[in-house]
């Protein structure tokens, strides 16, 4: 390998393996030009690890798992927020459960902004896809404000 010829003839050098790369500090003058080559090689190797990370996409059944989970186990404000971030997203996937738990920690208010009228429709929206725990806290709640339950 031409490079590690060159390593030999300098006397030293510093390598970063894991970036697939060797640098080499040139000692001569007449060596400047492998030296540049092997700081582009360096800085092409830096800016492709520095790529942002493809992010997969949670189905909706795997954020609703992931943050039902994260609120049986919470122990701390953040966990409890990052799982409202969860359920949140499996609630625009469609899923009653999701819509439920979403609407019972928007009435709760403790770890999201209270939001009654989100509250009611989300309840409204899990209970016409059949979640019967969202149509018997929508009845009540009704019932509650002398609403249609009267």
């Amino acid at each position: 390998m031409k490079n590690k010829q060159f390593v030999r003839k300098v006397g030293w050098w510093v390598s970063a393996t894991s970036l697939s790369f060797t640098l080499v500090t040139a000692a001569h003058a007449s060596d400047v030009r492998v030296a540049a080559q092997a700081e582009r090689q360096y800085a092409m190797a830096h800016v492709q690890t520095n790529q942002p990370k493809k992010r997969t996409r949670l189905s909706g059944e795997a954020a609703l798992q992931k943050g039902m989970n994260l609120m049986s186990h919470a122990k701390t404000a953040d966990e409890n927020v990052q799982a409202f971030k969860y359920l949140s997203y499996a609630a625009k996937q469609g899923l009653p459960e999701a819509m439920f738990q979403c609407a019972l920690m928007y009435l709760d208010n403790e770890y999201t902004p209270a939001d009654d009228e989100r509250a009611m429709k989300l309840l409204e929206q899990a209970s016409e896809q059949g979640h019967k725990q969202a149509e018997i806290a929508l009845n009540y709640i009704q019932y509650a404000d002398g609403g249609i339950g009267c």
